[in-house]
């Protein structure tokens, strides 16, 4: 039986999930809620880039998922509401058992954007 995304999650991922690796940060920390993270702990997990895993996490911080606090910052996992940690909830569940749709939805907003940016550039008309 195919799965498909449900709408929330598929919204979501379009309009907060720039990488693979972003999305496995932010479903490490929803799946460990009462657990405080530093950037060397998250990324000794998901083995990304440090800089990275602290641009994504500062970027959930704003966005409201996750809190911070201390020197040096540790993040918890704390959504601003019930529906949008239903919605994240949801996001790991599709992603356990439809992954590749996940991926590929991630993956074709990418190319969607970088079309859209190219059809923007500047070309030479003498080339």
């Amino acid at each position: 039986m195919e799965s498909t995304i449900p709408t929330e999650v598929g919204q979501f991922v379009v309009k907060q999930i720039r990488s693979l690796d972003q999305l496995e940060v932010l479903l490490l920390l929803s799946a460990l809620p009462d657990r405080e993270w530093s950037v060397t702990a998250l990324d000794s997990v998901v083995r990304s880039n440090p800089d990275s895993v602290a641009q994504w996490l500062d970027g959930f911080v704003a966005e409201g998922f996750v809190v911070r606090h201390g020197d040096p910052p540790v993040y918890r996992y704390q959504p601003p509401t019930e529906a949008m940690a239903q919605t994240i909830a949801a996001l790991g569940a599709t992603y356990k058992v439809s992954r590749h749709k996940i991926v590929e939805l991630i993956y074709s907003r990418a190319q969607s954007i970088k079309d859209l940016s190219d059809a923007f550039r500047f070309k030479n008309p003498e080339a």
